[in-house]
């Protein structure tokens, strides 16, 4: 029921607050049965901007494209930006075939490496397409990449990879698996720290060209 109700829903922050509400027990549920009440069918809505008044953070995944018609998503990226910035990943079943597409809040183009599939993605295939994802910018990834840019800035390591975070209502071995490679990625930062090794990230094609 958790995963019906969330995933329909594109503002991240609603997503959250609907699914605290359905999963609260004890004190917890208490104090949202009596201050909240039952769950406003607007908040289940796909997207609602009438909550931008309280923080830029409540437009979150509010001004994602529109599910088409039988799509679901099946991962989502948050970035932990001003307004976290949502990228969905989506399935449609069309023509005896699932079909994926990419998008986020500000129109980008994303190359995928598979754009259908006649079963299911499995998980290694679902994470290809994400690691795989390219918007023109040079940098392919919808992780990673993040990370990457924080660390340029200077961020340690926790809080680099804590600027962007995955999430999945399908495939929950997904967030595992990024878990694992942010502990990782943490770990190789940590060392090149450790042994003074500049470090800056640059596109492929430019770090190909030094």
């Amino acid at each position: 029921p958790v995963s019906a109700a969330v995933n329909g829903i594109g503002g991240q922050m609603r997503r959250e607050m609907v699914r605290d509400m359905m999963t609260a027990e004890g004190e917890r549920r208490e104090f949202f049965d009596e201050v909240l009440g039952p769950i406003d069918p607007a908040i289940l809505a796909e997207t609602n901007r009438n909550l931008r008044h309280i923080a830029p953070v409540w437009m979150g995944g509010e001004y994602l494209p529109k599910l088409l018609p039988g799509e679901v998503e099946i991962a989502r990226v948050v970035i932990r930006s001003v307004m976290m910035d949502v990228t969905s990943v989506r399935a449609r079943w069309r023509g005896g075939r699932y079909h994926y597409r990419v998008v986020d809040e500000h129109a980008s183009d994303f190359g995928l490496c598979r754009k259908t599939s006649v079963k299911p993605l499995k998980l290694g295939q679902l994470i290809e397409l994400m690691e795989t994802a390219d918007n023109g910018s040079g940098f392919p990834g919808l992780v990673e990449p993040w990370w990457n840019q924080q660390r340029n800035y200077g961020d340690p390591p926790e809080k680099a990879t804590s600027f962007a975070w995955v999430e999945s209502e399908q495939y929950p071995g997904l967030i595992s698996y990024y878990d694992q490679r942010a502990e990782e990625w943490r770990q190789a930062y940590e060392r090149d720290l450790d042994e003074g090794r500049p470090w800056r990230w640059v596109p492929a094609e430019q770090a190909e060209g030094t």
